[in-house]
């Protein structure tokens, strides 16, 4: 029977500490064969970075731009972000050209697209609402 990704994530970092982590890390490869959902594995780590963050009382926001942001933008948009959520924040940053410019940021379920990409999105659906 396949295990959810939760589940699996849920296991792992429950018995997860810094002598057992490379047996771990094999036994989650393993898995993933054995499921055949290795194309998972990308969420798998999102969902157990995701956990850690929030066992260590962290929010993780992940901020996807264009390019990779200066130490100065980064320490500005976790503060911004830790005044919100009143936690302390771990960011991950990733680069996706495709976005065209600005920034998207999700934390959690919540996603603020404040890219390019973005607003001509919400451009297009305006448009296709009011002339559509």
């Amino acid at each position: 029977m396949k295990k959810s990704l939760n589940t699996l994530a849920n296991e792992i970092i429950e018995v997860i500490n810094e002598k057992n982590i490379k047996v771990l890390s094999r036994a989650m490869w393993f898995e993933l064969i054995r499921q055949k959902r290795l194309s998972s594995k990308d969420k798998l780590f999102e969902l157990l970075e995701e956990m850690q963050s929030k066992r260590a009382g962290k929010v993780r926001a992940v901020v996807t731009s264009t390019q990779s942001l200066s130490d100065i933008q980064l320490d500005s948009l976790r503060k911004k972000i830790e005044n919100k959520f009143k936690s302390k924040v771990d960011i991950n940053q990733r680069i996706d050209p495709q976005i065209l410019g600005g920034l998207q940021i999700k934390i959690g379920d919540e996603v603020a697209d404040y890219s390019y990409t973005g607003k001509i999105k919400g451009l297009r659906e305006r448009m296709g609402v009011q002339y559509g």
